[in-house]
């Protein structure tokens, strides 16, 4: 519920010239419960003003100056209060601006938290003391906007501002799935381009510690695989297991099944529409994995694995095969029911794309304004994958003394029939979404290895590198992969290395501590790329097999622009020997680069200055040794 006078509820008058800082004010109040009527126009703010408790002015306007608008606003005798915002402090501006009218002066260089604070004191004062602002409560859960206050079961949850506002714009949208982007832009407004999604991903770790009663399993902040998180709002007590037995099978307008070992016992009509089937013994009686499409088999599996054995998995993304052929992705989560005395799943799904074709809603509320699966491109990376387009280029690792090379990066192609030879960037976003990823991935793993045989037999023993995506981590067919290829190429142990990110890292840590452990007993070793884009991992590093870290190729570009970047990368080496890790920069293009790198005590790289990625046949090797994971 959301409580608040009615004072509040009137928009703010925000008469910005600057579109940017307009936006990010608008935003920071809205994440305070306090909705602006915004625009740059000192004519258009005029006609809204009567309509106004509270009015922010900026000193420039288009039309007239702010400080003519003032004037006029006390002229008409409005009742309103004015706060006067300017980019430069001048005394004489300032009092200028007081002696029109105004209330209150802020600087925007000022942070917006003390303009919204400001805003909120106006508001309650306005409102005869009054809490003015909302609170949001869900059962034992109140979040108290304009107090900045949690509680939970009648104790109060400290927090610092960040993930205040994370939990504010989850829980101003129950049951909303949003996107790792989407709230790193509404908590970090004022300094994003400095954050990560790693960022969030750490910032929800800390909120499930503080808030949720079994952090390692979350109920109130869900995480939605290959998406974001979402917001489950709590009730006083959880209902009971068992509650939709067979006497009382689920009604809702919900798509929702029941499913008894893998087979389908319940299907209520949306489900029907769903998978768009006519009746209802279409479904139940059959074995769930025959709706599952093909990209999603493995993660399904695992996810019916990890219930059977008592862990319940978040809600994630799975794609779906209708009757008709066509795809539609779906957040899938699920329950522990009774079903005739058995023990079942309870699954509900909430449409998010239908081929190429975005899906209403999720349930309660707007579906995430997340970028659509491009649903023909999706098919078009299946087609690839039957017919051999995709290939792999190899970009070497080198000893930043010699040059000489000691390993190779894999790095997907695609040579698509019409586009030509295409990158990553032109297909990869769409694998992940859809899930072909993950088959795109595991084709990448073995030829990967099968190369390495090839050079081995050639006599070049090298390390060889292929990238792991988040699905694939979660995938239960990765380690059974990995392992079989390792043996029918007679892989050296620790030659295959598996690069992974740091956000994957932290998407469902004891799990994904479980896989890489797993990996690297079978003789793989692990290395995280684009070390550094989200420091998340470093609270966790302790705990994964990691032997390698690669510095994200931005941090090396800095260090032509300063002292700070050279700082930031001299930390993250001697984090790495510290913890007797390897350490790779990527991205080097010139001699400069090098040079600095070799000064901080990095041994090795990857780069243009080197190399280009390039086919097996056009590499030219040197004298190849091996990346020495001590």
């Amino acid at each position: 519920m959301e409580a608040g006078s009615s004072k509040s509820r009137r928009p703010i008058l925000l008469a910005v010239d600057d579109p940017g800082l307009r936006e990010d004010i608008r935003a920071a109040l809205e994440l305070e419960g306090l909705a602006a009527s915004a625009t740059g126009s000192a004519h258009e703010a005029l006609a809204r003003a009567s309509a106004a408790d509270i009015a922010i002015i900026d000193r420039r306007l288009r039309g007239i100056s702010g400080i003519e608008m003032i004037r006029e606003l006390r002229r008409r005798r409005l009742d309103v209060h004015i706060i006067m915002v300017a980019a430069v402090a001048d005394e004489e501006d300032r009092m200028t601006g007081f002696l029109a009218g105004a209330d209150d002066y802020v600087l925007t260089s000022s942070t917006q938290r003390e303009l919204t604070a400001r805003v909120a004191a106006a508001s309650r004062r306005r409102a005869g003391g009054a809490v003015a602002d909302a609170v949001l409560a869900f059962g034992t859960l109140e979040v108290d906007l304009a107090a900045r206050q949690v509680r939970v079961a009648g104790r109060d949850v400290s927090m610092p501002r960040q993930e205040f506002q994370l939990l504010v714009q989850l829980a101003r949208h129950p049951r909303r799935t949003f996107t790792r982007d989407e709230l790193l832009h509404a908590a970090w407004s004022s300094s994003v381009e400095w954050q990560t999604d790693a960022t969030v991903t750490e910032h929800i770790r800390r909120l499930r510690l503080r808030l949720e009663p079994d952090p390692a399993h979350p109920t109130m902040i869900q995480t939605v695989r290959g998406v974001g998180y979402r917001f489950e709002p709590p009730t006083e007590t959880a209902p009971p297991v068992g509650l939709h037995a067979r006497s009382h099978a689920p009604a809702s307008r919900e798509a929702i099944a029941v499913i008894v070992g893998s087979t389908i016992v319940f299907a209520s009509a949306p489900t029907l529409s769903l998978l768009g089937v006519a009746a209802t013994h279409d479904l139940v009686g059959h074995d769930l994995m025959e709706f599952v499409a093909l990209q999603s088999v493995g993660a399904t599996r695992a996810r019916h694995k990890r219930a059977r054995s008592g862990r319940w998995p978040r809600p994630e993304l799975i794609t779906l095969r209708r009757s008709d052929g066509e795809d539609v992705i779906v957040e899938l989560a699920s329950t522990p029911v009774l079903w005739d005395g058995e023990p079942a799943s309870q699954v509900t799904m909430w449409p998010l794309i239908s081929g190429d074709r975005p899906i209403d809603q999720i349930e309660g509320g707007q579906a995430a304004p997340a970028k659509a699966v491009d649903g023909d491109l999706a098919r078009e990376i299946e087609r690839g994958l039957e017919r051999g387009e995709f290939v792999l280029h190899y970009q070497p690792v080198v000893r930043l003394d010699d040059a000489r090379p000691v390993g190779v990066e894999a790095l997907l192609r695609w040579r698509h029939p019409r586009r030509g030879l295409l990158p990553p960037d032109a297909f990869i976003e769409a694998a992940e979404q859809s899930g072909t990823i993950v088959s795109l991935g595991r084709h990448a793993l073995e030829e990967a290895c099968r190369q390495a045989q090839r050079w081995r037999a050639d006599g070049l023993d090298l390390d060889v590198s292929v990238n792991i995506s988040p699905r694939q981590l979660i995938d239960g067919c990765l380690i059974g992969d990995v392992e079989r290829l390792i043996g029918e190429t007679a892989m050296p142990a620790g030659r295959l290395w598996l690069e992974v990110t740091e956000t994957s890292l932290v998407q469902d840590l004891d799990e994904v501590v479980r896989t890489l452990t797993s990996l690297n007993d079978i003789g793989a070793q692990i290395a995280i790329d684009d070390f550094g884009t989200g420091w998340a991992s470093l609270t966790y590093l302790h705990r994964f097999p990691v032997r390698a870290l690669k510095i994200d190729r931005s941090f090396v570009d800095a260090l032509n622009s300063g002292t700070r970047g050279a700082h930031i990368v001299a930390s993250l080496i001697s984090l790495a020997a510290e913890l007797e890790i390897t350490v790779v920069a990527e991205g080097i293009e010139l001699e400069e680069q090098r040079t600095h790198l070799q000064r901080l005590g990095c041994g090795l790289g990857q780069g243009y200055l080197f190399s280009h990625p390039r086919p097996p046949a056009e590499l030219a090797w040197g004298r190849p040794g091996h990346v020495d994971p001590t």
